[in-house]
Order: structure tokens, then C-alpha cells, then sequence
């Protein structure tokens, strides 16, 4: 399903020309996640994870992923795991990160497991995510992990209803070699503090999607025998162009959200 959601071009919006992108902006990529969304939530959320991995490594000034595995992510040959929900909540002190670096003989292994990784195809994947060292002697970092990874192993797909045909599995990292190279940051908590208002403000994309289209269907019974909603359809639609616009406006202009990502999460409880 990937490949055909990419044939489109989508995971090109917002990304610059120069790199095969359609360029573009937030908007863009708000706009598609939308539009996807108001067919399948599945579809939009791996494209979500999609997308978000390709704006991680554009973050990055590390250059080897998008070197290496740019034009396959914006193809759908190469599928992305988006597995920085741990992450968040370890900077807020409310879980461990559940992958550890650890040294032996001069070496850097990663050793843990990821319960929960969304869009793995198991033919060809790569996970981004964060882990910190064994001895904390150094900060966390984001680090991107591809499926070829000696000693990693992907679990069959999780057997739940609604994760049907999203390719979500645990991945198991059993002294995985850490190769330097796919390294996105140094610094997991400035990496995140500076790619959040994009992390946050693409799963608006889902929101709004499934928005606009309960509300589509609201509209086609309105001047049939629901007539009496009207009132109550026309102030939630109007509500809803109010987020999106503040939400946009926050993405144009990142300083907003930035300075204060508190505006960012109230936005997402409206």
C-alpha cells in the first residue's frame, strides 16, 4: 500500500527539489495526510510515520541518511518506523528508554527492544529512535537503525484488529554493532525540542482527515430530516477551520512553536 501512497509524489511535499522533493510546505503534507485520512486512518498513520522519518533525517546535519536512503523513502521502497513516542516520554520522566548503548572492547552495541514500531515492512525497513548510554556518561541520542542491522529481529505482525495492514511488530536489538554513520543526533533532547512542532503537527493530517469527512456526511443529511443540526454542524466545522488555521500558522512561523510547544499540545486537545 506504501509504494502505491508514494506513486502519487506525496513524500515529496515539502521537501526541497533539490533533494527529488515536490517542495512545498507543512501545509502540503498536512493537506495529503488529510485527504488520506478521510478514507483510511491505517493509510494515513504509516504515511504519517512515513513522512515524519523523512523530516528527522532533513533535520539531521548528518548527511548519511538522506545520502543513503532518501529517494527509496520517497519511492515506498524503503519503509520507515517512526519509534520516538519512548523517547517523549523519557524526556518528560515518565518512562526508561528501552534501548541502551553498551561497550565492549571498544565497540558500541545497542541492546534492548521496541514493543510497539508501526510501517516495518519485513522486507525492507528502518527504524528511528532514541537510546542513551549504558553509564549515562554521555546525552541520549536519535539513531536510525535499517533492517539489514546485524542481530536485529523484527517479530510477526502484531494480531490486533485495528493494526491490520500497518506492518507493526517489536523489534529486538541483541548487541546490534552501532555503525557511527546512522547517528541522526548527539543530542536527543535538542533534536526533539527542534523537530517537534513537525512530529506534533503532522497527526493533526489524521485529525483533521476524519474531521472533514464525518462532517461531509453530516452535511449531505442536513436539508433532508436533520435540518435541526445545522446550527451544531456550522459552529464544529467552524472550529475546525480555527485549529487547522492556527495550526498552519504555527508551522510557518516554527518560532511560535518553538519558544512555546505548551500552545502546540493545547492545540491537539481542542
Amino acid at each position: 500500500m506504501l509504494e502505491k501512497i508514494a506513486a502519487e509524489g506525496v513524500f515529496g511535499l515539502g521537501v526541497d527539489e533539490a533533494l527529488g522533493g515536490q517542495g512545498g510546505d507543512a501545509k502540503d503534507v498536512i493537506g495529503f495526510l488529510s485527504e488520506l485520512a478521510g478514507y483510511s486512518l491505517t493509510a494515513s498513520f504509516i504515511s504519517w510515520g512515513q513522512r515524519t522519518f523523512i523530516e528527522n533525517i532533513l533535520s539531521s546535519s548528518n548527511p548519511y541518511a538522506r545520502e543513503t536512503w532518501l529517494e527509496d523513502l520517497l519511492t515506498g521502497k524503503l519503509t520507515a518506523g517512526t519509534a520516538l513516542s519512548n523517547a517523549t516520554k523519557f524526556l518528560s520522566d515518565i518512562e526508561d528508554l528501552n534501548v541502551i548503548v553498551i561497550e565492549e572492547d571498544g565497540q558500541y552495541y545497542l541492546k534492548g527492544r521496541l514493543s510497539w514500531v508501526t510501517n516495518l515492512r519485513s522486507d525492507n525497513f528502518i527504524a528511528v529512535f532514541a537510546t542513551k548510554f549504558e553509564d549515562d556518561r554521555k546525552k541520549p541520542l536519535i539513531v536510525t537503525v535499517p533492517s539489514t542491522a546485524q542481530n536485529l529481529s523484527r517479530s510477526e505482525d502484531l494480531e490486533f484488529i485495528a493494526l491490520q495492514g500497518s506492518n507493526t511488530a517489536a523489534l529486538t536489538f541483541d548487541k546490534v554493532p552501532l555503525d557511527e554513520r546512522w547517528i541522526l543526533s548527539d543530542d536527543a533532547q535538542a533534536f526533539l525540542a527542534e523537530t517537534r512542532p513537525e512530529f506534533l503537527g503532522y497527526q493533526f493530517g489524521l485529525a483533521f482527515g476524519l474531521a472533514e469527512r464525518s462532517l461531509s456526511e453530516v452535511e449531505k443529511t442536513l436539508s433532508r430530516n436533520r435540518s435541526i443540526l445545522t446550527t451544531s454542524y456550522q459552529e464544529t466545522l467552524d472550529s475546525l477551520n480555527s485549529i487547522k488555521e492556527r495550526v498552519f500558522d504555527g508551522l510557518e512561523n516554527r518560532k511560535q512553536f518553538l519558544d512555546n510547544p505548551r500552545a502546540l499540545f493545547q492545540l491537539r486537545i481542542l
